[in-house]
């Protein structure tokens, strides 16, 4: 039987940041689920966990583990839970009038299947694209469909991870971009973007000036204000700046300049500060590669395919690399041990043990020098042209 005392168990349970405190005289654990769902408010499914002696979150599910849990309690019988949410029932998402599949993913570039995480130059094709001069997409309804989906995303994640009143104002600023868009926008090709744009910015600040003073962070808000008009200004005074086309920079254009950036900030350093001679080595290096990307405007050539004979020899290569390895392993394990046998030996016995060591670190050189030229020699096989 459940242990309680005459005037029931003191509950404290911890809901999203929301601390509740009753008294529950039931005996069994369902009645207490629904004592916590009515005290809280909680209008979805939770787990309950309590925290045991040695520190561990314990899940409460059964009356025999409630029973457990109480008879464990401290002197002052305090039952301390915890409520974990489960996830809300997702709202049902507007159908697209096109296939995703005719539109594109939205991004310039993806990568292949089988290219590494890096993505590197060769291992990506061209994508579909922003939703541009394509015939029967409805792009407004794509656009509206997206921003829901984010808003989505951002208020599933918990109130404790991350920066919350910043989630909260780009929830905010996404939920008003997307009203506009749903009653006034309208996004074919014809329409002036930079009227778009001032009346949603003013539409913002308006929104956000009606908020009473003491709801929320007045200050920040107030910042987030005076942005917002000093963004409004700048769009007003410079009507040039939508009607120019945007300069495209390649990837190519823009490590030339991070690369030369870089150098001048090494340069600057004075001599007598940090390493010197380290520093020279990276400017060096830094110059080389500036040098290289400027002789080669088409970038890295393609390389020829490795026939099956440079496959086998490379692996051949591997195998000799390994064998050297496993050697050289068990010596360095023999030298270690000496040498802690020669902190304590006197006389002659020392002698014997540093010339022994003396001797093991001559076959570790002499396997090393064996296993220079191999490292290069796979080396050589990889750089072909």
């Amino acid at each position: 039987m459940m242990q309680t005392t005459e005037n029931g168990v003191h509950c404290k349970v911890i809901c999203d940041n929301d601390i509740r405190r009753f008294l529950f005289l039931g005996t069994e654990f369902s009645s207490l689920k629904d004592q916590i769902k009515k005290v809280c408010s909680i209008n979805r499914e939770f787990v309950l966990k309590y925290k045991d002696d040695e520190g561990d979150m314990i899940t409460l599910s059964t009356n025999n583990e409630l029973s457990f849990a109480l008879s464990c309690l401290d002197n002052r019988k305090v039952l301390r839970l915890c409520v974990i949410l489960g996830e809300a029932s997702a709202p049902e998402k507007m159908e697209v009038t096109c296939p995703v599949s005719e539109v594109g993913c939205g991004k310039k570039w993806k990568r292949k299947s089988g290219c590494n995480r890096r993505g590197k130059r060769e291992g990506r094709e061209r994508c579909g694209g922003r939703w541009k001069n394509l015939e029967g997409v409805d792009r407004r309804q794509i656009k509206i469909e997206r921003l829901k989906n984010v808003i989505e995303r951002l208020s599933k994640v918990p109130k404790e991870e991350g920066d919350f009143d910043k989630r909260q104002e780009k929830i905010q600023k996404l939920e008003h971009k997307l009203n506009w868009i749903q009653n006034n926008g309208n996004l074919d090709q014809g329409v002036n973007r930079r009227e778009m744009k001032i009346q949603r910015i003013s539409g913002f600040i308006e929104k956000l000036s009606k908020v009473p003073k003491e709801e929320g962070n007045y200050e920040r808000r107030q910042q987030r204000i005076k942005k917002l008009q000093e963004k409004l200004e700048w769009i007003k005074t410079h009507p040039e700046e939508f009607e120019k086309p945007k300069d495209r920079v390649t990837w190519r254009e823009k490590k030339m300049s991070r690369l030369t950036a870089c150098l001048e900030r090494l340069e600057k350093v004075p001599k007598e500060e940090g390493n010197f001679e380290k520093r020279q080595a990276k400017i060096e290096r830094l110059r080389q590669k500036l040098t290289w990307m400027q002789s080669h405007p088409d970038g890295c050539p393609k390389r020829a395919p490795l026939t099956p004979e440079q496959k086998d020899q490379i692996e051949l290569t591997r195998a000799k690399i390994r064998s050297l390895k496993e050697s050289i392993c068990p010596l360095k394990v023999q030298i270690k041990a000496k040498r802690a046998q020669s902190s304590t030996a006197e006389g002659t016995q020392k002698e014997t043990l540093i010339n022994e060591i003396n001797q093991l670190k001559a076959e570790v050189i002499e396997l090393k020098t064996r296993l220079a030229p191999l490292k290069q020699e796979i080396c050589q096989l990889f750089r072909r042209n």
